[in-house]
């Protein structure tokens, strides 16, 4: 009899859990297409119709994560590991959403083999020297349309006496300096297996009128012509406005106004870089087709409601 209950439910969960990997292939699939609305509401509706599924719970974590909700995609992908989801597995998952939060304190309680030894040494150092910003409720730094994919154009930072003209890089985290630029780090967290890059943290970066205090770096072999990178993770909670024609990048303080002009699209953050909706679905932000439709125009990347306004 009890075995005849174990195989019913080892039944029941398996069909519970092709369900859910059905729904996530079908979510996929509707995103690759860009049809977002119908992506969102399967999704939502299989975290409602199981709300203890933890595949259920992973999807829609994972999803509302790459629309910039960071904070309720890491709450939802905590809750899958509490209803029985693969620890290690959601890590995954969790960490770009607690490092694009700032959440350092979460970050170290990941399993230990998602961090090598220098990045968990970095977060334990960001636990207790947390990051800041110095700013009015706006500032103002020179900044340089791209001149070519791979990057969304320059922005000057200024690190202790050294000036930089930084290129805006979606795929990265953080400042990456070049390696002969050491002396700049408040503190190194360095490492023969990790890849050459040297981990440390900057105590101060200067963009414009804003600083920021306790900024992630990495020091790396640039070459003579590589520049200094600043990941648009560094950016993008400060509600940037690019703008080429006037050669400025607008930070803000405070959120975006619903109602600010302009046409909104919507965006994905993803391990790939930004991608934004088009008309066939989700290009690359940094890509070449995206990069001619926003020259000569100023935009905004409004990462809390998961959209880019191209302003009028």
């Amino acid at each position: 009899m009890m075995r005849r209950v174990w195989l019913v439910l080892a039944f029941c969960f398996a069909l519970v859990t092709r369900a859910s990997a059905q729904e996530w292939t079908g979510a996929e699939a509707l995103l690759a297409e860009g049809r977002i609305g119908p992506a969102e509401s399967l999704l939502f509706q299989a975290a409602t119709i199981r709300p203890r599924d933890p595949e259920a719970r992973i999807a829609l974590g994972r999803y509302l994560g790459s629309r910039g909700a960071l904070r309720v995609g890491a709450v939802l992908l905590e809750e899958a590991r509490l209803f029985g989801a693969e620890a290690r597995r959601v890590a995954r998952d969790l960490a770009p959403l607690y490092r694009s939060l700032g959440d350092y304190r979460a970050l170290v309680t990941l399993p230990g083999a998602l961090l090598t030894a220098p990045e968990r040494a970095q977060a334990v150092w960001f636990v207790s020297n947390q990051p800041s910003l110095e700013m009015d409720d706006s500032a103002i730094a020179a900044y340089r349309a791209p001149r070519d994919t791979g990057s969304l154009g320059q922005v000057t930072i200024q690190v202790g006496a050294a000036s930089f003209d930084a290129d805006i890089d979606p795929h990265r985290h953080g400042v990456v300096l070049d390696a002969s630029r050491r002396k700049l780090a408040a503190v190194l967290f360095s490492s023969e297996r990790n890849g050459g890059s040297t981990l440390g943290a900057l105590g101060e970066v200067r963009i414009g009128d804003a600083t920021l205090g306790n900024v992630p770096v990495a020091f790396e072999a640039l070459g003579d012509r590589g520049h200094p990178v600043i990941g648009l993770d560094v950016l993008w909670r400060l509600s940037p406005t690019f703008d080429p024609v006037h050669e400025r990048l607008v930070l803000r303080r405070g959120r975006i106004a619903a109602t600010r002009p302009g046409e909104r699209v919507a965006v994905l953050m993803t391990s790939d870089g930004v991608r934004v909706l088009r008309a066939d679905g989700f290009i690359p932000l940094d890509g070449s087709e995206m990069l001619s439709a926003l020259r000569g125009r100023a935009w905004t990347l409004d990462v809390r409601r998961g959209e880019l306004l191209l302003e009028p």
